[in-house]
Formats: C-alpha cells, structure tokens, sequence
C-alpha cells in the first residue's frame, strides 16, 4: 500500500475528507482531541509482548481515571492505576490462560467492596457484595435477591468476617435444607461447640419470638406443632405436644397420648387430709396436662 493510500486511509478515519496531507491530519488531532470520529472497522489488532489499551480521563488527575486491557504472560487483565505513570496498578479482572476467571478483585482496597451485580444497580437483579476487611462491614459476604415487586433488593444471606467464629445470617427468607418438599436436614456440630438455636439476633429486640418444632403428621397433609417455646415476657413458657392425641414418654418407656380423668375420691371412710392430698395431686397432673380434666 503507498503511503498516499495509507494517508488518505487515516485521514477519514479522523473524519476528514481524505486528501489532506500528513501535517494537516497531525494538526487536526492536536487541535480535536475530542472530535476525532470514528468509521467503520470489521477487527483491530494490538500486537506487542504485551499488548496494552489505556483510557485516559482528561478531567481526571493522574492516577485517577486511568484504566487498561492488557495482555500478558497469556492472560488478560483489566487493571486500575493505583499511582501516577502507571508506577504500580491494581487488578480488577483477570483471566488465566485456561480462559477461567482467576479473580474478581477489589479495587478500592480494604475499604470498598466488590459488587457482583445480576441486574441493574437500581435493585432488580440478585447481587453479591464482597467487602474489603476494613469497610464497616468487616470483610463480610452479603447475598441480595429482588422483593416481590422487583423494585429493590433485600439482603437474604450474610457471612461475618474478621471473626474467629463467622455469623451466618438468614433474613427475609425461608431456609429449607434437602431436595424434596419435607425439606429433610441434619444439623451436626464438630463436637467442640454447643449448638444454639436462637429466634431474637440481640438482647435488644424488642418483640419476642416463639421457637416452634414442627412435624408432617402421618397423611402428610398438616403440620403438628411437637414443642413450642416461648418467652411470654419474664416467665418463658415449654408446650411439649399440641393435641390430647399426641404422644409423649420420659425415661425411655413407650410414647403415650394424654392419659384418661381420673375421678376424685368418694365414698368409704373419709380421710379428709388424704383426700385433700389426692385431689391436690389429680389437679397438678390436669394442669400440667398429664391427664384429663374429665
């Protein structure tokens, strides 16, 4: 190709006419810096050891605004420069040359956060937040998924951070464990903690919470309530089985239903100490729901 041809090429692609000479297209480029149009090119190439494609925001001062691709070592890399010239960057996505992603990095350090975002940051999308180990949220994962309506997201799983036991915290969500609709689960310890199941995050709620253990009755078809515990203000309250059919035991022996009413004493020679004692007996095991109370 001459190197009129080469000329006339490069001149439109500034978006001149395409007859100017050299010095003419090397003045419009100092003169238009922001005008330079492009034209319509089916690939570009970028060749070198380590081919490299720089943005320079104008209005930005050095290192702020500078961003590049660049490939090296067989892997591309998007990077941020962290001080002046280029002097040292951080990375914002690598890709090994296995064509995987190596890492989603932070660019803004310790205080910022990395942002995998499903949708638009106005809040329709699922978003993962990865927070750098001094932002206020200490190194935290959170998980977001859309409300109902798809107008903002809410936060349905946090992992702690910067803690030598981690919090995980469920909100807004029900947490179900297996594959199948009995949602079936087994909860193990390490053995070298305690296993606490606790409704209320802090001592400062203000609404007491009910702590429910529930079971599919045999058709399948309805929940049973086997234990509730509540707090009931200063006085927690244990409700072991929620139906007179439903079955308990102590001590090993065979599971049985709420037992039959049995009556007061009557007839014979009144002992009126024991009776009053049998009678105080009966109606503690009514009350407490051991027996009928008829």
């Amino acid at each position: 190709m001459g190197e009129g041809v080469q000329l006339v090429r490069k001149s439109k692609l500034l978006g001149l006419p395409g007859n100017e000479s050299l010095d003419v297209i090397i003045s419009h480029i100092l003169s238009n810096p922001t005008n330079i149009v492009p034209q319509t090119q089916s690939s570009w190439t970028i060749s070198g050891a380590t081919p490299t494609l720089t943005f320079d925001e104008t209005d930005q001062d050095d290192p702020a605004g500078r961003f590049r691709l660049r490939a090296y070592d067989q892997d591309f890399a998007i990077e941020r420069a962290a001080t002046a010239s280029w002097a040292s960057q951080s990375k914002i996505l690598d890709l090994d040359q296995s064509a995987s992603i190596t890492a989603l990095y932070n660019t803004w350090g310790a205080l910022g956060f990395t942002l995998i975002d499903g949708g638009l940051i106005s809040g329709d999308g699922a978003q993962i937040y990865i927070y750098g180990s001094g932002h206020a949220q200490t190194g935290a994962i959170d998980f977001k998924t859309p409300n109902a309506a798809a107008s903002a997201t809410i936060g349905r799983l946090t992992i702690s951070g910067k803690t030598a036991t981690a919090d995980i915290t469920v909100s807004d969500a029900v947490l179900k464990m297996g594959t199948n609709a009995l949602w079936l689960a087994t909860i193990v310890g390490d053995g070298t903690n305690n296993i606490t199941i606790q409704p209320n995050n802090a001592t400062t709620n203000t609404t007491e919470r009910t702590l429910t253990i529930r079971l599919l009755d045999a058709a399948g078809d309805a929940w049973k309530d086997m234990i509730t515990l509540t707090p009931n203000a200063a006085i927690p309250t244990v409700q072991i089985a929620s139906a007179t059919t439903h079955k308990i035991s102590l001590y090993g022996v065979a599971a049985t239903a709420q037992q039959t009413h049995i009556a007061d004493p009557t007839g014979g020679t009144a002992d009126a100490e024991a009776r009053t004692a049998i009678n105080a007996i009966l109606v503690r095991l009514e009350t407490i729901g051991i027996t009928a109370t008829s």
